[in-house]
């Protein structure tokens, strides 16, 4: 104990420098401002040098003085205890802080990413969908919410445990699938993986085919579901679909088809979605 106590004294002493009243001077041991700010490093990971904050063990910056408080975002850039929704960003260190991109991203509690304005995409009955969201995922969402089951959709993908992004091709083109039919929708699954029995999905890419939509609800067509129904209205009933394949069951079944050749039906659950959306348009 004694030794102990011996060893802790002497540490703390020569963390301060205790020759300094001798008039020894802190040795510099790195020199990015050439002698311009102290530079005597002791035994910490971060130290201030100047204006930024440097990190003595990987030799990098990793943040920035400011007094707007811009430092302290990313000087945290690792957290001391697991992320308790580090399964949604299972791709991502369970520790790392805002994706490791603190510049463009904030999070505030510690769980939820948020976007560049601070705040999440969400939905009301009295607002509608938040300003926030994408140009493209607001005329998605606005044209979800004219039905209950594509509200219902919405708030799927909303509250989805892994990440869904949306994008609405404007082409005029026809975009058509393998068959050679009309394709309205497409979904582009990253990251898909078995990891420790569970099936896990970078990002859910949703993407909206503006052009085969025009055609299915134009004159030129001939009979289908979305005759009748105007085009930007199916635009929710197509996203609807789409988000239908995120369901884990549905996203299972595409992984098994892609690694062990299985024959599941993947379209069967997302064909009910959208043509209940339809019905409830119609009906309107």
């Amino acid at each position: 104990m004694l030794a102990l106590a011996v060893f802790g004294f002497l540490f703390a002493q020569t963390s301060k420098n205790p020759f300094s009243k001798y008039g020894y001077k802190k040795q510099v041991m790195y020199t990015s401002s050439k002698g311009e700010f102290e530079e005597f490093h002791g035994n910490e990971d971060i130290v201030e040098i100047g204006s930024v904050y440097f990190n003595t063990k990987t030799k990098s910056i990793v943040g920035y003085v400011d007094e707007e408080g811009i430092a302290e975002v990313a000087y945290a850039t690792s957290a001391m205890s697991v992320d308790p929704l580090c399964e949604k960003y299972y791709w991502i260190s369970p520790y790392a802080y805002c994706l490791n991109n603190p510049v463009r991203l904030i999070d505030p509690d510690g769980r939820v990413v948020y976007g560049t304005d601070g705040n999440p995409v969400t939905y009301s009955n009295e607002t509608g969908l938040s300003p926030n969201a994408p140009t493209d995922f607001q005329r998605i969402g606005n044209s979800m919410i004219k039905t209950e089951k594509g509200t219902e959709m919405l708030n799927v993908a909303l509250n989805h445990p892994e990440t869904i992004s949306f994008s609405i091709n404007t082409s005029n083109e026809v975009t058509r699938d393998e068959s050679g039919s009309p394709l309205l929708g497409e979904i582009n699954r990253t990251g898909l993986s078995m990891v420790d029995g569970n099936i896990k999905v970078g990002e859910h890419k949703i993407t909206i085919n503006e052009g085969a939509i025009n055609y299915l609800t134009g004159s030129e067509s001939g009979e289908n579901q979305y005759k009748g129904v105007n085009a930007e209205d199916a635009i929710g009933a197509v996203a609807g679909h789409e988000i239908g394949h995120t369901d884990p069951a549905n996203t299972r079944q595409a992984y098994e088809n892609k690694v062990n050749n299985a024959t599941n039906d993947t379209e069967l659950e997302p064909d009910k979605i959208d043509s209940e959306i339809l019905d409830q348009l119609k009906a309107r």
